[in-house]
């Protein structure tokens, strides 16, 4: 986020496909939380995202995993203070 980039030295970013999204379905209506389509234009967003940084000097971490471990892990391994 701007935000992060504006009241930080390092920014790191990170995306994690989180299982919960992919596996689980809707209480009300049962079906799937992401499907097919919803899938690809993730990946084809995220791919998208990782190519701008690139351009700018940045990357993307990518992981998949539970969200809130991956996150965990990744701040302490950077000492991390924020997180956006």
């Amino acid at each position: 986020s701007i935000r992060a980039h504006q009241s930080s030295d390092l920014v790191i970013h990170l995306m994690v496909f989180d299982p919960f999204w992919f596996h689980t379905k809707t209480q009300v209506l049962g079906i799937k939380k992401t499907g097919p389509f919803r899938c690809k234009f993730l990946m084809e967003s995220v791919l998208n995202l990782r190519t701008n940084l690139n351009r700018l000097n940045s990357q993307l971490i990518i992981r998949f995993g539970e969200s809130a471990r991956i996150i965990a892990s990744i701040a302490a391994q950077h000492h991390a203070t924020k997180i956006f």
